[in-house]
């Protein structure tokens, strides 16, 4: 017999969205009118019974993709607000890994996210769209305060564009896991566009990985936040793909050559942004 609660361990939601969606597309008695309104329902049923029958998802992909409002496959904020519902979050008390990569205009969403995860150990913030500063930190203090409240290992960003606080405010919460964060990665950061990025890396001091994917920017002063940073059990820093980080690229090398040289200068396999689960764990990191 098929076993659903171990294939469900791993919840790909706007996937589930998409799906439901085909199959709908495939009864002729729904028309393109009422279609949104039945799927909305669907899944809320699938989830409110998984939920009931103590199913728990150990990693959480909630992965928009911009079909555009007239796609039938499109997803609003309404949308992803049934996952975080009374009946549905149960599934989430036990997530330990999370790769989140939503709208930053999707402010309800994100204000209630931090609600339904204690136990988070793997966090993937990957920002697609603009987020308006307006000089307030309420669109994005929700991170921090998720962060706060989990003891993470490991820590993915992508900030969205143009959010010059981005870092000052998700610090709030980083500083929290200044025992327990082993693996630190920044992706497709332009770097000299943030206030202080690495304030409270530096006071993370069970960090084993540093990894800078496609970022370029971090040079004299900004450098030096992390080259003058005390990080005692560091062993790799990967830059992959970057530019602009000349004094980053010396600092690397003399960690990696201190401990053994191998592991940031072999090319290693990379999460990708389709493919979130299957990012590389490097030794004494894996989260089971």
């Amino acid at each position: 017999m098929f076993d659903y609660p171990a294939y469900l361990e791993t919840l790909n939601y706007f996937k589930l969205f998409y799906l439901v969606t085909r199959w709908i597309k495939s009864q002729p008695e729904i028309d393109d009118v009422k279609m949104r309104t039945v799927r909305r329902r669907l899944v809320h049923a699938i989830l409110r019974v998984y939920a009931r029958s103590h199913v728990q998802v150990r990693t959480l992909i909630v992965r928009w993709e911009s079909y555009g409002e007239g796609s039938e496959f499109h997803c609003s904020e309404d949308d992803a607000m049934i996952l975080l519902d009374s009946e549905v979050s149960p599934l989430l008390v036990k997530t330990k890994k999370l790769h989140i990569r939503t709208p930053a205009f999707f402010v309800k969403f994100h204000e209630k996210l931090p609600g339904s995860f204690k136990n988070l150990k793997r966090i993937e913030l990957i920002f697609t769209a603009w987020m308006k500063d307006r000089g307030a930190d309420d669109e994005h203090r929700p991170f921090a305060v998720m962060l706060e409240q989990n003891e993470v290992a490991e820590l993915i960003v992508q900030p969205p564009p143009g959010l010059n606080r981005f870092f000052a405010v998700i610090n709030a919460g980083m500083m929290s896991l200044s025992k327990t964060l082993r693996l630190m990665e920044f992706r497709s950061i332009n770097f000299a566009t943030y206030e202080k990025p690495f304030g409270a890396l530096q006071k993370c001091t069970s960090i084993e990985v540093i990894v800078f994917d496609w970022c370029y920017n971090v040079i004299n002063d900004m450098a030096k936040e992390l080259t003058s940073a005390s990080f005692p059990v560091l062993r790799s820093v990967i830059i992959r793909d970057c530019f602009n980080m000349a004094d980053l690229d010396e600092w690397a090398t003399e960690v990696n050559e201190k401990c053994g040289g191998k592991l940031a200068l072999t090319e290693e396999p990379k999460s990708k942004i389709n493919e979130p689960v299957t990012h590389t764990s490097y030794p004494s990191q894996t989260i089971t």
